[in-house]
C-alpha cells in the first residue's frame, strides 16, 4: 500500500499578444490545442518542448483498431513486447518503458503488471486525439514521466445529436464492433461508447500444442455526462469499464517431459472521475475532482493429464486521488493556479 500526499503548487502562466494592422478579412488557421505539456490548454506552436499530436483523422487513416498499432506508427516510439508475454512496454527516446507515463483523459492508467501496461486495453474507436510529450515531465507528473507522457483524449459530447456504428471482420475470426451516441444542449450533455473486440487467435507452429496467440474477447464501455447546475456551477462525470476473457492452452516442459495444460484468464479495470467546478466571479474559478480506478487480472493452467492445478497468478491494483484546484485570472491571458490533493494506492 502506498499513500502519497500531493504538495500544493503555485503556477503563474503569462502570455501576451500584439496585433498590428490586422486584416479582418484574411483567413486564419487556428493552432491545435494541447493540454498535456503544461496541464493547461496551450497552442501547439507555443509549447517549450517537443509534442506530437495525433488527431482523429490520422488515427482513422492508419486503420488500426488497437492503441499499440497506432503508437507504433509514431516517430520516436517503440512498442516492446515483454518476454513473459504479459503486456507491451512503450519506449520513448530509448528509455525503459517504466518511465513512460500513459494517461487517459489526463488521469493515469494503472495495471503495470510485470512492469508494463497491456496497451490493447484501450480501444481507438472513441479517441479524439493523442498527445505525445517527449522528454522529462517529472515536474508535472512525477518520476513515472522521466521519458515522456502519452495522453489519450477521448471524445466528449458535441452540440446537437450524434450517433455512429461500425463493424470489422477479418482473418482468424477477428471482429471489432463499435457504437457511440451523444447529444448536448445548454443544460445537459451525454456521450456513450461501447466496443467489442475478439479473435480466435492464430498458430505459427501447428506441430505444437496450443496457439501462438490465444483466443480472447473483450468489452469496453465508456460514458461521459455533464450538467450545468447554475450558470456558474457545472458537474461532470466520466466512467469507463473494461473486461477481457482469454482461453489458454500451452505445452510446457517439466522434469524433462512435455505437459499439456489448459485454462483461462481475465483482466478487468474500471475508472470513475466526477468533477465539480464553480466560478465565484469572472476572475476566480475552483474545481474539485475525485478520480478512482481499479485493475485486476488472474489466470490459471491445469494439467490435462490429471486435471491438477499447474500454474496460477493474480494481480490487483487500486488508485484514488481527490484534488482541488483554484484559478485566479489576472487577465484573460494570465492566471494563478493553486492546487492540492492526496493519492491513496494499493498493490
Amino acid at each position: 500500500m502506498r499513500v502519497v500526499p500531493l504538495l500544493i503548487c503555485l503556477h503563474l502562466a503569462l502570455s501576451g499578444y500584439a496585433q498590428v494592422g490586422v486584416d479582418t478579412l484574411a483567413n486564419r488557421n487556428l493552432e491545435e490545442v494541447v493540454v498535456t505539456a503544461t496541464r493547461t490548454e496551450r497552442e501547439l506552436g507555443a509549447l517549450p518542448m517537443p509534442v506530437t499530436l495525433v488527431g482523429r483523422a490520422q488515427i482513422k487513416s492508419i486503420g488500426s483498431v488497437r492503441l499499440q498499432d497506432v503508437l507504433t506508427e509514431q516517430t520516436g516510439l517503440l512498442v516492446v513486447p515483454q518476454v513473459n508475454g504479459q503486456g507491451s512496454g512503450l519506449q520513448l527516446q530509448g528509455f525503459n518503458p517504466d518511465y513512460t507515463l500513459i494517461l487517459l483523459d489526463g488521469e493515469p492508467i494503472i495495471g503495470r503488471y510485470t512492469g508494463s501496461l497491456e496497451l490493447s486495453r484501450i480501444a481507438v474507436g472513441n479517441i479524439r486525439q493523442i498527445e505525445i510529450v517527449k522528454g522529462p515531465s517529472s515536474s508535472l507528473y512525477g518520476s513515472d514521466a522521466l521519458a515522456g507522457v502519452v495522453n489519450i483524449i477521448t471524445e466528449r459530447p458535441q452540440p446537437g445529436f450524434k450517433m455512429g456504428l461500425s463493424a470489422r471482420y477479418g482473418a482468424n475470426e477477428t471482429s471489432d464492433l463499435n457504437g457511440e451516441v451523444g447529444f448536448s444542449n445548454k443544460k445537459f450533455s451525454a456521450y456513450l461508447f461501447a466496443n467489442r473486440f475478439g479473435t480466435a487467435g492464430y498458430d505459427l507452429s501447428p506441430e505444437n500444442f496450443g496457439k501462438t496467440v490465444s483466443p480472447f474477447r473483450n468489452n469496453t464501455f465508456h460514458s461521459k455526462f455533464a450538467y450545468r447546475i447554475t450558470p456558474r456551477t457545472e458537474f461532470a462525470v466520466s466512467a469507463r469499464f473494461f473486461d477481457e476473457r482469454q482461453d489458454l492452452n500451452f505445452e510446457v516442459a517439466s522434469n524433462g517431459e512435455q505437459i499439456r495444460t489448459s485454462g483461462s484468464g481475465f483482466a478487468r479495470d474500471w475508472n470513475l472521475n466526477p468533477t465539480l467546478s464553480h466560478r465565484f466571479s469572472d476572475r476566480l474559478k475552483v474545481t474539485g475532482r475525485f478520480y478512482s480506478t481499479r485493475y485486476a487480472t488472474e489466470s490459471f493452467l491445469n494439467s490435462e493429464r490429471d486435471g491438477s492445478r499447474y500454474y496460477s497468478d493474480s494481480f490487483q491494483q487500486s488508485f484514488v486521488r481527490p484534488e482541488a484546484v483554484g484559478e485566479y485570472f489576472l487577465t484573460p491571458d494570465q492566471a494563478i493556479t493553486v492546487g492540492g490533493g492526496y493519492i491513496f494506492e494499493t498493490v
